[in-house]
């Protein structure tokens, strides 16, 4: 009679375990999800802020240099073209700035792409930023 009621302790321990070790599989997924996700999120974030950050600086040359493209080339390291300057960031983001009005005061577009993904859009002209 004390061999079953041992017998049937122990079964309830090991169900007991089982649906522990269950619940705790559960969490770990779930919390490796969520850390897998704020992973991406940071590094989205820093690719962001890095375009942001050399949109700002591009478009202070772009209104420094009164709206000459080859200036703004020489000083942010990048190269201009037909009315395109193109200056390549790290890692796969690239700025691209389009004057659409060559007279007084130049008009354009500042286009910051990561692979061929539009991260932001800004217009601006020589004289004036407008985010």
């Amino acid at each position: 009679m004390e061999e079953q009621g041992r017998t049937k302790r122990i079964g309830v321990v090991v169900i007991e375990l089982l649906i522990f070790v269950e619940i705790f599989v559960l969490c770990t997924v779930v919390s490796l999800g969520l850390f897998a996700r704020a992973d991406a999120m940071s590094r989205e974030s820093r690719v962001n802020e890095l375009a942001l950050s050399g949109a700002q600086t591009l478009a202070e040359s772009f209104k420094a240099t009164g709206g000459d493209l080859d200036r703004t080339a020489a000083l942010c390291g990048g190269t201009a073209d037909h009315g395109r300057l193109t200056v390549a960031l790290e890692e796969d983001v690239r700025l691209v700035m389009t004057v659409e009005r060559a007279d007084f005061p130049r008009i354009g577009t500042l286009t910051a792409y990561r692979d061929s993904e539009s991260l932001l859009v800004w217009q601006i002209a020589a004289m004036e930023v407008v985010p």
